[in-house]
């Protein structure tokens, strides 16, 4: 599991994680200490929307994982979008 992944596993059990398209787009609106992660196979529509919104807000966007890496990451499945809350952790750009 690359370093990326295994930050993402941490956030979860931390709870910095913020996991689906409409509770990420909420949190970009709130917080400016966001790193966001899109799934490389999310359906076009929401791809347009994450990206319209983390370009706007000048949040980092990563889209370089697929849904089944970032679902094994964080413990859950089908995940497309989530949100890491960089408290204390520091993501590789």
């Amino acid at each position: 599991m690359d370093k990326t992944l295994s930050i993402l596993g941490i956030g979860m059990r931390k709870g910095d994680v913020i996991i689906g398209s409409k509770q990420v787009i909420d949190a970009i609106k709130k917080h400016k200490n966001l790193a966001v992660f899109m799934a490389s196979d999310t359906e076009q529509n929401t791809r347009k929307k994450i990206i319209d919104k983390t370009t706007s807000y000048g949040i980092y966007l990563n889209h370089t994982h697929t849904s089944e890496a970032l679902s094994n990451a964080v413990g859950k499945s089908h995940i497309k979008v989530l949100a890491l809350k960089e408290k204390d952790l520091r993501v590789p750009r």
